[in-house]
């Protein structure tokens, strides 16, 4: 396995990736580009902050599955969001934030598997 860093200037579908994640969290609020740009950077190290992590604004390939746990933790524990007495699905949220249904299909199926 590689030590491959995304970093500022970094662009591609895992850029997009990490951008989704870090949103589905809170910590992104901005469009899902592609491109780790001065509002990625920002969100990573507030994500690193919270996570306890060395705060850098780069992420490693260990950083990336971390996030990925994290996302994933937090979709298992968070059954909806209450708004107006109704209870919305965690995947209504998600795609609300910018996932995208490739990405939350994705993550089901990567969920599944650990079972």
């Amino acid at each position: 396995m590689s030590k491959k860093i995304m970093e500022r200037n970094s662009k591609g579908a895992e850029i997009a990736e990490i951008q989704s994640l870090l949103k589905s969290l809170g910590y992104y609020q901005g469009n899902i580009t592609g491109e780790f740009d001065l509002a990625t950077e920002h969100a990573v190290k507030m994500w690193q902050a919270d996570a306890g992590l060395s705060i850098d604004g780069k992420l490693s390939e260990k950083e990336i599955d971390i996030l990925r746990e994290a996302v994933e933790e937090a979709i298992m524990h968070t059954p909806g969001l209450k708004l107006f007495g109704s209870t919305i699905p965690w995947w209504a949220v998600a795609l609300g934030a910018g996932a995208g249904i490739a990405g939350i299909i994705e993550l089901i199926s990567h969920l599944w598997r650990k079972r």
